[in-house]
């Protein structure tokens, strides 16, 4: 099957979505952007000014002046300590070689609290502490998240205890801070969902109906179809449509494409996230083409992967589409969690 039949499959399989009739809604990531760093992504207000790579920090943000009284600008770091050793970090020794750090570049620092609290879906050391600037006082709220045998750690400076009324902002930021470790080669960063595939696929941002696709390399010189995996999602303003748009769209796929036989349907997990799919393929019986479609949903985005490919290779290639289903993850802002009215 040549290449641009096979694109447009693909864009016909994204069409149907829109023809299912799905109740979408705008995507709620509004207010705020997303920063990249190969083993993490972090959310920002869009008004903070954002640095990387700035001496040994991966991400430094400013934040804007709140008046024109303000003459100081809060700012959060991050750091990232390995282990690669072991299959976990200590978080204290990774905590006192901070406050350490910390102690050596300033005069008289203290710390003032510190506590194990989750923050989101992270669960951390919260710390906080002070030291004199001049004549006035700056404080220091630290939160450091371990992952197997990585910790990062996040600081914020600012000039006040309530960080000039940024305390909640800074809450909301630590709590959307999104660890990940590289599983696959090459990552895909997408403001709503993060997903990775081998370094060896092509990536493809302009198939209809579709965010991203991966595209397999070809097996041999032979090999006239390649495998490829199409990801697309929708904002649903009411959560328990879900279940009736997956019916809708297993239905669908089974109606539209050419003597579709379906072989398996069930329910799976994907990320901790609970959802279905289907199994079918359609062509010949002796060089079938097979598709596999996963629906999840996350809070209100409803998420649909489609992956196909024609036997034999689609047996071979199965394995490594499972894994990128599994590599995928939902990072967001905790405040932006629900559609705007």
């Amino acid at each position: 099957m040549k290449l641009r039949t096979q694109i447009c499959l693909l864009a016909v399989a994204g069409n149907f979505y829109a023809q299912a009739g799905f109740a979408s809604e705008p995507d709620p990531l509004v207010g705020w952007q997303a920063v990249q760093h190969p083993s993490m992504e972090a959310f920002f207000p869009e008004n903070w000014r954002i640095s990387k790579n700035v001496q040994g920090e991966l991400i430094l943000a400013t934040s804007p002046k709140t008046g024109p009284a303000d003459e100081f600008r809060e700012t959060i770091s991050i750091q990232l300590f390995r282990n690669p050793s072991a299959r976990s970090v200590d978080s204290e020794k990774i905590l006192e070689t901070v406050l350490t750090e910390i102690a050596g570049s300033v005069e008289d620092f203290i710390t003032t609290s510190k506590e194990w609290t989750q923050l989101g879906n992270n669960f951390g050391l919260l710390v906080r502490g002070s030291y004199p600037a001049g004549e006035e006082t700056r404080f220091v709220m630290l939160f450091l998240i371990p992952v197997k045998e990585r910790a990062y750690v996040a600081k914020a400076v600012g000039d006040s205890p309530e960080f000039g009324g940024l305390e909640g902002e800074i809450h909301s930021i630590y709590a959307s801070l999104f660890p990940f470790k590289t599983l696959l080669g090459q990552t895909f960063f997408h403001r709503a969902f993060v997903i990775q595939f081998p370094k060896s696929w092509e990536l493809s941002e302009t198939i209809p109906g579709t965010i991203v696709a991966g595209i397999s390399p070809k097996s041999n010189a032979g090999d006239s179809f390649r495998e490829r995996l199409t990801l697309r999602y929708d904002v649903l303003k009411d959560p328990s449509e879900f279940e009736t748009n997956v019916e809708k769209s297993f239905a669908l796929m089974l109606e539209k494409f050419p003597g579709a036989r379906e072989s398996a349907r069930g329910s799976l997990k994907i990320s901790g996230v609970d959802g279905f799919f289907q199994d079918f393929s359609f062509g010949s019986d002796a060089m079938p083409i097979n598709v596999r479609i996963v629906m999840i949903l996350d809070e209100h985005r409803q998420f649909t992967f489609f992956y196909m490919g024609q036997s034999p290779e689609f047996e071979q290639i199965r394995p490594i589409a499972d894994q990128i289903v599994n590599s995928f993850a939902t990072p967001a802002p905790v405040s932006t969690l629900t559609p705007q009215e």
